[in-house]
């Protein structure tokens, strides 16, 4: 009988343990999803305030959702984020760094900084009490974070990728007056606010810029864009996956099935830099896909490329998040306004480079949220 009772209280422990464990990732990771808002693109106080606190609100109700030894769990809020609270939030520079708490009660002072990571720790007393004797007290701790150190992305099932086969000229540094990154830091226009409530754009400012890309019939003072062939065998497959995104079976046909930077931190694909004239089959087919995608308010993955050959073949050099503002024309091309927002999705790879790709400098929109290890 003691010999059973010994093995059922080793078995409870462990099954303690790992539904603590269990209660900590998932905690975790909602709330660095609740990090990963575009509220993470505004320097106001206040916004930084209140993402702190849909973060604590997140890992709070998913730990409520999990059972440890019979008990649901339950998670102190921390407000003070005191380094040995339940759920604390702060900073990691990669999964395999080190965890530094936010300092100061006030979370309108971490305003300004890449706040990107949380840890949570689980707890349970009196775990595995047999025979009248106290239970040993158990906890588990996990970390989740925000990783911007993006090299592509790549899926195992042939769902979607949320990428937008139209290339967004850039030089990362903004040294050029028509890239993406010169727009952005020296050329802000203000003029829309994403509504989450309605999914739509609205009149106003809300401290995130637009910018406009032009695909043919551009000038010096806009920032060109490209169609990209990712494994579309007509242009009206290519407007499909401007509505839909890119299917691994594309990619498979183009790049070999996976959309990441090669060692150079490059990836040459095939594109195009014209654009259907305006009246056109083609022109309405693509212009419709754009719009659907504006109609949706979805954020999308939009490729960078730093340059391209007179054989067309573009040097994709990062990516951008951004929600379709508006689709027009401009000289007889296709006009496209973005707006940058912050993503995350699963088929983000993330990797650590010696020769770290330049776009990282400024990637505040591509993040995958993952454990720490």
């Amino acid at each position: 009988m003691l010999l059973a009772a010994l093995v059922f209280h080793v078995c409870l422990l462990r099954a303690t343990r790992t539904e603590l464990q269990t209660g900590a990732d998932a905690a975790a990771l909602a709330a660095a999803r609740e990090l990963a808002t575009d509220e993470l693109l505004l320097s106001d106080p206040p916004v930084t305030g209140g993402r702190v606190g849909k973060a604590r609100d997140a890992a709070g109700t998913l730990a409520a959702a999990n059972l440890v030894a019979g008990k649901y769990l339950q998670l102190q809020p921390n407000p003070d984020n005191s380094a040995d609270g339940d759920i604390v939030l702060g900073f990691m520079d990669s999964p395999l760094g080190t965890f530094n708490p936010a300092t100061g009660s006030d979370p309108s002072s971490w305003s300004g900084t890449r706040l990107n990571a949380v840890h949570v720790t689980t707890r349970r007393s009196g775990t595995g009490a047999i025979l009248g004797v106290m239970g040993r007290d158990a906890f588990a701790r996990a970390t989740a974070m925000l990783d911007f150190a993006v090299v592509g992305f790549r899926t195992l099932t042939d769902d979607p990728l949320p990428l937008v086969p139209v290339g967004v000229f850039t030089d990362h540094v903004g040294a050029l007056p028509d890239s993406w990154d010169a727009k952005i830091a020296r050329s802000p226009t203000d003029e829309w606010a994403f509504d989450p409530n309605t999914g739509q754009f609205i009149p106003g400012a809300d401290g995130i810029p637009e910018v406009t890309v032009v695909i043919g019939g551009g000038e010096s003072r806009t920032v060109a864009g490209m169609f990209l062939r990712l494994g579309a065998e007509a242009f009206r497959e290519t407007a499909e996956q401007c509505r839909s995104g890119v299917r691994r079976s594309q990619l498979s046909a183009e790049i070999g099935g996976e959309f990441v930077l090669g060692p150079a931190n490059t990836l040459s694909v095939h594109g195009s830099s014209g654009c259907a004239p305006t009246g056109t089959g083609a022109r309405r087919l693509i212009e419709t896909a754009l719009e659907d995608i504006r109609l949706a308010g979805l954020p999308r993955v939009w490729p960078l490329f730093s340059g391209t050959d007179e054989a067309g073949t573009v040097q994709v050099c990062g990516w951008v998040a951004a929600r379709l503002v508006a689709v027009g024309a401009h000289n007889g091309g296709l006009a496209l306004t973005l707006q940058p927002t912050v993503f995350h999705h699963p088929s983000v790879v993330t990797e650590r480079r010696t020769n770290p790709p330049a776009f990282w400098a400024n990637n505040r929109t591509v993040c995958r949220v993952k454990l720490a290890e």
